[in-house]
């Protein structure tokens, strides 16, 4: 079970472009985080998990930036949760943000 304490919960607007978002952790404690996994990216207007068709490539961590693989494809109005989880000192966590889909 992840650290549920652990949620970043961010609204970043995006103009529909293809990429990668950084998520700095540097105040969260951890030691040398590492596994970084992205479990869903979930359309919140109908609760459907569209990473397969949204995503490429894999998250990563630089120090305690985690990396989400790139994050393309998504649609105008909507938004959608992005959850990821990774591992430091044996504990799973887990990192959650929004992605809110509109133009400036």
């Amino acid at each position: 079970m992840p650290n549920a304490a652990t949620a970043v919960n961010e609204v970043r607007q995006t103009d529909l472009d293809d990429k990668a978002y950084i998520l700095d952790l540097s105040n969260w404690g951890l030691g040398t985080p590492a596994t970084p996994t992205l479990v869903a990216v979930l359309q919140l207007s109908n609760n459907t998990d569209v990473k397969d068709t949204t995503t490429t490539g894999a998250a990563s961590f630089s120090g305690t930036n985690l990396t989400t693989p790139r994050i393309n494809n998504l649609t105008l109005g909507e938004q959608y949760l992005v959850r990821l989880t990774f591992v430091d000192s044996g504990n799973t966590w887990e990192a959650n943000f929004i992605i809110d889909c509109r133009r400036d």
